[in-house]
């Protein structure tokens, strides 16, 4: 079993669904250190993580405001564009450990 020993912090800045120029841009960390990222079921999971992340920074806009809607499509796409980003490092981290540690035997 493979383990990772990092821990993914996820900044996810997208633009809020009602824009206020004194809000700062929002982060979620996101762990995988528990996960077995060598795994599909350790990795479904990151990914079920991840889209949790996604929802947390940008929430459910009101459906009658196009405008929120507007905005709250557009959050998700940057939020998932950084999300992929995020875990693509972190299977390449998994991917370098297992190359470091099956090459000294």
């Amino acid at each position: 079993m493979i383990t990772t020993l990092l821990s993914l912090s996820l900044l996810l800045t997208a633009a809020p669904i009602i824009p206020d120029p004194v809000t700062a841009p929002v982060s979620v960390k996101v762990a995988y250190r528990d996960l077995n990222l060598g795994s599909a079921a350790g990795r479904a999971e990151l990914d079920r993580r991840l889209a949790h992340a996604v929802r947390t920074v940008c929430p459910a806009p009101d459906h009658r405001d196009l405008r929120q809607l507007q905005a709250a499509e557009e959050c998700r796409a940057v939020a998932t564009r950084a999300a992929d980003g995020q875990r693509t490092l972190a299977l390449a981290s998994v991917t370098r450990a297992i190359q470091t540690g099956s090459s000294g035997r």
